[in-house]
């Protein structure tokens, strides 16, 4: 008897203290969904905008707006075609502010890089002044509505520690792990914190599933129980369209007990329950299903969304949702911003090793549950049964959402987030030592808190985080210097790194600026980078600052830092010196502005600087043909002859990096005495889109040249010689091959002309 005394004692302290610890729990999710909220810049989450203008709409218009293609002009979007219940009870969050907040009060960024996580900066869907110069109803307002949603997560880990209290009732310390991680979810917490209705639907799947377990539980349900889950299914419909799921579930297994079980004393019939939950769903959701079908033909209301958001032509491959399941998986656990603020990688794989090692250790309950399935009670599997079911409900309507248009986001897997705790908790325990059990489950989720916390701090808010910019702004040594003038705005100048790119590289080009006047307009600034013969290699259009900081923003006299990422092209034709171009210009209209330089004189090109562009040198090359002056050879060369052309084409190799830009000669002469060209194709190497001064010691340069060959030169031998000389002086560099042409230039074809045709020597050429 003591003994049972005793153990009985020790379960309660036990379950009280997991209450404690549980009350710290919610704590912690309110101050880090605070922080997310701080971190986050409004409307920078998901829809954000969108879902809070349509509340605002129902605020001050108290009716649903008829949705079709034209709303995507409307500051809602396709968010209207949504179940409505979040955005009802935002409408009366907003009510006493309706009149007072405009819907325009953020501009948009139109340089926005919504859905590309791996775009350097334009994380900002919207530009953002200070709060102070916000009216301080939208501030507030906005605040509001993300709480709302923060109250919506208070009430999903409630649910969810309920939930696993229910299902695992002799592991008190393993149900508050789980209501832990989940609280400590870096993308819960962000969707938690934000103006969407993501974290009502969570909240009623939670707290759906768990009555619908404590029905299973105990076969039925109170009056009060049952009156209140009917609520709650009928709210749930009315918060999301996957909310309907929860009929799929809950009707056969309410069937199935009124089949086997046998009413408990003091509760509510299975199916008295389920006729609650149709009810509920038909007086609370039933009206808004059949809006629908009367405006639309279709009680979901998806047409009328996907008129307004776009499909694609036809549904996606499997294959394609299998690659699409990566951003899938990141997106659980966290991806903020618009879709493209990433963690850094080694967080997500990490997330990657613990969720196979619960997926190990599942596998290995299951097969302990199997070895003793017989002494199980049918109800425990019917619960847990549901435990697996729902999740797979809710990824199958991912998927086949995403097969028809874009939107593969975790978030969407958030009704079943309890669920995927519960099976994350279990199988991780399962492989846990029992020794350390407590205190690794501990040691994980002080990790776990702690990097929830620092994402906002490290990862979100930098994102956001304008360049530097003042009047005490120091430039840099390096700064090439321009002071190019263009409408209210000076470029002091620029600098570009690294100073030799490759192929599929990320040019960095920082541009100084200074604001000479007040800019009252946003202007765009386009960094291009030209190749050899003026060939595209790549792009980069902003507003200031990686979108952060608009020209609208500028102080008088303050030098705004303003970085561009330039993607070069992996095909670019290399080496060369690329030319590096700068515009300003209207968004709208794409009318750039003049440039006026320092010398009041007007450029016909936007070419501010250069860059060398060129592919790493491997293996060992040939021993040299032709070694001229100041560190040039020449590697190889071969002609063809091309109509009334030779292409003279030529490999040239920096021995050492040459102090002057040289000129190439090519020279058509006659073979008996190597003097008075009869033709020229004299051109800087690559015609000048590679000059000698640019090389670097070990740098491979090919280069072209089409030689003219006349018709009117008497027939006979004919050669073509090449070298190089200084532009300015005319002075030629000395050669030392075997078979030099008077010490500075080298014979590298010979030509027979017999009247009417050219053609190579091709003894000569064997020779």
């Amino acid at each position: 008897m003591r003994v049972h005394l005793a153990e009985e004692q020790r379960a309660t302290h036990r379950i009280a203290g997991s209450r404690r610890w549980f009350l710290a729990v919610v704590l912690f999710f309110l101050f880090a969904a605070g922080v997310y909220d701080w971190a986050t810049p409004f409307f920078e989450k998901p829809d954000e905008s969108e879902h809070f203008y349509f509340a605002l709409h129902l605020a001050r218009e108290q009716r649903l707006p008829v949705q079709s293609a034209a709303s995507k002009s409307t500051p809602w979007k396709q968010e209207a075609s949504q179940p409505p219940l979040y955005h009802w009870l935002a409408s009366l969050v907003l009510w006493p502010l309706r009149d007072e907040i405009p819907y325009d009060a953020l501009a948009e960024n139109p340089h926005a890089a919504i859905g590309q996580p791996l775009a350097p900066d334009n994380k900002n869907a919207f530009l953002h002044p200070p709060t102070t110069e916000l009216p301080a109803a939208f501030v507030w307002g906005v605040h509001l509505a993300r709480w709302l949603s923060v109250v919506m997560g208070v009430l999903t880990v409630w649910a969810t520690w309920r939930m696993a209290r229910l299902l695992l009732p002799t592991m008190p310390e393993t149900a508050l792990f789980i209501a832990a991680w989940l609280a400590a979810l870096p993308q819960f917490l962000f969707i938690s914190s934000a103006v969407s209705n993501d974290a009502t639907v969570t909240a009623l799947a939670t707290l759906c599933l768990w009555m619908l377990l404590r029905a299973i539980r105990f076969q039925g349900l109170a009056w009060g129980e049952t009156l209140l889950l009917g609520v709650l299914a009928g709210a749930l419909a009315l918060a999301k369209l996957n909310g309907l799921f929860f009929l799929v579930v809950a009707a056969p297994v309410l069937l199935l007990l009124e089949w086997r079980g046998k009413p408990a004393p003091h509760r509510v019939r299975p199916l008295v329950v389920l006729v609650a939950i149709g009810v509920g769903v038909l007086i609370i959701a039933g009206w808004w299903y059949w809006r629908n079908w009367t405006l639309y033909g279709d009680p979901t209301g998806v047409s009328a969304m996907l008129e307004i958001v776009g499909r694609y032509s036809k549904p996606r491959s499997f294959s394609f949702m299998l690659w699409a399941f990566s951003g899938l998986r990141f997106s659980f656990w966290g991806v903020f911003g618009w879709f493209n603020i990433l963690a850094p990688r080694w967080w997500y794989t990490l997330l990657d090793v613990l969720t196979l090692a619960a997926l190990v250790g599942l596998g290995v309950q299951a097969w302990r549950v199997w070895l003793r399935r017989h002494s199980i009670a049918w109800r425990t599997a019917l619960m847990w049964g549901v435990v697996l079911v729902w999740p797979l409900l809710i990824l199958a309507g991912v998927f086949n959402w995403a097969r028809i248009t874009p939107g593969a986001q975790g978030r969407l897997l958030f009704p079943a987030l309890a669920p995927l705790m519960l099976l994350l908790g279990v199988g991780l325990r399962t492989i846990t030592p029992a020794r350390w059990r407590v205190r690794l489950a501990w040691l994980a989720c002080s990790a776990w808190a702690l990097s929830a916390l620092w994402l906002p701090l490290g990862v979100i808010r930098p994102a956001y985080t304008p360049p530097p910019h003042g009047e005490q702004i120091a430039l840099p040594d390096e700064m090439v210097r321009l002071n190019w003038r263009t409408g209210a705005m000076t470029l002091l100048g620029y600098t570009i790194s690294p100073r030799v790119l490759e192929p599929g590289a990320m040019a960095r080009v920082v541009l100084y600026w200074q604001a000479d006047t007040p800019l009252h307009e946003a202007y765009s600034v386009s960094t291009k980078l030209y190749g050899y013969r003026d060939e595209f290699l790549g792009q980069h259009d902003s507003y200031p600052g990686g979108g952060t900081y608009p020209t609208t923003f500028w102080q008088v006299g303050e030098i705004v830092t303003d970085p561009h990422w330039i993607p070069v092209s992996e095909t670019a034709d290399t080496p060369v010196l690329a030319a590096l171009w700068v515009n300003v210009y209207r968004y709208e209209t794409r009318e750039p502005l003049p440039w006026l330089t320092p010398e009041g004189r007007q450029p016909s090109l936007p070419a501010v600087g250069r860059v060398v562009i060129k592919r790493p040198a491997f293996g060992e090359h040939t021993a040299p043909l032709a070694t001229f002056d100041d560190g040039i050879a020449l590697l190889a060369h071969e002609v063809a002859l091309d109509g009334a052309q030779a292409a003279v084409r030529l490999t040239w190799l920096a021995q050492q990096p040459p102090s002057a830009g040289y000129t190439v000669f090519v020279h058509l002469v006659p073979a008996d005495t190597l003097t008075s060209p009869i033709t020229q194709a004299d051109a800087p190497p690559r015609d000048g889109f590679m000059p000698t001064w640019a090389w670097q010691a070990g740098d491979l340069v090919p280069d072209e040249h089409m030689l003219p060959l006349p018709n009117d030169v008497p027939p006979g031998v004919y050669a073509i010689i090449v070298g190089l000389y200084h532009p300015e002086t005319g002075r030629r560099l000395a050669v030392t091959p075997r078979d030099a042409v008077f010490g500075d230039a080298i014979p590298v074809a010979r030509l027979m002309f017999d009247g009417t045709t050219w053609r190579l020597d091709d003894d000569a050429q064997e020779r």
